[in-house]
């Protein structure tokens, strides 16, 4: 199979190819569109970090994180939140915390009608 998903034989060089050793790149402030305009950095073997902040065309496509990542399953950091898939790592959504105890205090505490915070006290 061939990573440039284009068909059959193999992927033709590109200019990113050379940069074997590439491990952060920082692309924010483009116009990216939408995730898939990322491809080609699958090329690059190292990069592991990727900054894609203040494209906002982009961010506002629905699953985008979720795309970016599948795209380049070896970043471990995107945008600088540490969300990624490398070292095992995959974002499951929320985290939740079911022995937490919030359960019990979010039912005690049902009533907000007198908490202070709503009232701006």
């Amino acid at each position: 199979d061939d990573e440039g998903g284009g068909g059959g034989g193999p992927v033709p060089p590109t200019p990113l190819s050379a940069l074997t050793s590439l491990t952060d790149l920082n692309l924010s402030e483009n116009d990216f569109a939408k995730p898939s305009a990322l491809g080609p950095l699958k090329f690059l073997p190292q990069l592991t970090i990727l900054n894609i902040d203040g494209n906002e065309e982009l961010m506002e496509t629905r699953n985008w994180k979720k795309e970016t990542l599948k795209l380049l399953p070896r970043l471990t950091k995107l945008n600088n939140d540490g969300t990624g898939t490398g070292s095992g790592m995959k974002y499951r959504g929320p985290v939740k915390y079911d022995d937490s105890g919030s359960k019990e205090v979010f039912e005690t505490n049902a009533d907000r009608s007198s908490c202070s915070c709503i009232e701006g006290n």
